[in-house]
């Protein structure tokens, strides 16, 4: 065997030892990674959000559920919130001591933004040239993340607003609309009045329209502008409680306000026929 051969061999098993090391190998590029760190995502009740130049918000989970207390007192959308909880799990790429560093050469004094998970700080910066990371502030330490979260921070108030228009799991009893009212008997049975004919509606014709109640949820949450002309609808729950909305149109969109929250809901034009029409089965 000449000596070309059997340094091709031993190329050949070098090659398969290492393969084989690196595969049978225990993974430790998750121990080299480093994370900002906070309090776990289960474990967050209290959420503050702060932006320059915008309005601050509060929030605060209570049995599961997460509320805006400020500036609103409405229930809050799980979409964004689940997003920010998730925070403290971002990766640090690099850092270094505050102490001593002008903080405004960052833009952390003032912060453009900050967020505190259970009175944990973090402050939002600009971001550097180079890699195009975000500097965050964390106790004394600056750190260099991915700039994932800044824009969730700077979205309008009323994204964190929850678009549903009811309660889930609500049993509406009376539900009173422009040309059609719906109320529940003692006995369980619906006595239907208005502009419809009884003998054109069904029972399941009625669970659909109480179904599209339960299950619409708003395009876009916006505060509310009120007309003057608008049309009062009403439900009332099991629980005896009550929401009020005011049915107001644009050119694109189906629009009912809670006056009582200062907040409006508007869905498409499609909602109409769902939410003010009970339909032959």
């Amino acid at each position: 065997m000449n000596s070309r051969l059997l340094l091709n061999l031993f190329l050949l098993l070098c090659v398969v030892a290492l393969g084989t090391f690196i595969f049978t190998s225990p993974d430790t590029t998750e121990d080299k990674i480093i994370r900002l760190g906070g309090p776990e995502a289960d474990a967050i009740t209290t959420m503050t959000i702060q932006r320059n130049g915008l309005g601050d918000i509060f929030l605060e989970k209570k049995d599961d559920v997460w509320w805006m207390t400020n500036p609103y007192k409405v229930r809050a959308n799980q979409v964004p919130i689940d997003a920010l909880l998730t925070f403290p799990q971002t990766i640090s790429h690099s850092r270094f001591s505050a102490q001593g560093k002008n903080l405004r050469d960052y833009d952390l004094q003032p912060a453009k933004a900050s967020l505190a998970l259970n009175g944990q700080e973090y402050l939002f910066g600009n971001i550097e040239h180079i890699n195009k990371r975000r500097y965050i502030l964390k106790d004394n330490t600056i750190h260099l993340t991915t700039d994932l979260f800044y824009h969730r921070l700077r979205t309008n108030t009323e994204a964190f607003i929850s678009p549903k228009l009811i309660p889930d799991n609500s049993q509406i009893t009376t539900l009173t609309l422009p040309d059609i009212s719906l109320n529940k008997s003692a006995q369980g049975e619906w006595l239907i009045s208005g502009k419809q004919s009884m003998k054109t509606i069904s029972a399941d014709a009625i669970q659909t329209l109480l179904d599209h109640w339960q299950h619409k949820q708003a395009i876009q949450v916006l505060p509310a502008e009120i007309k003057g002309n608008e049309i009062p609808i009403q439900l009332v729950f099991a629980d005896n409680s009550t929401i009020n909305f005011l049915l107001s149109h644009s050119k694109n969109n189906f629009i009912l306000i809670r006056q009582d929250l200062g907040l409006q809901y508007q869905l498409p034009k499609t909602a109409a026929n769902d939410l003010l029409t009970l339909n032959k089965q």
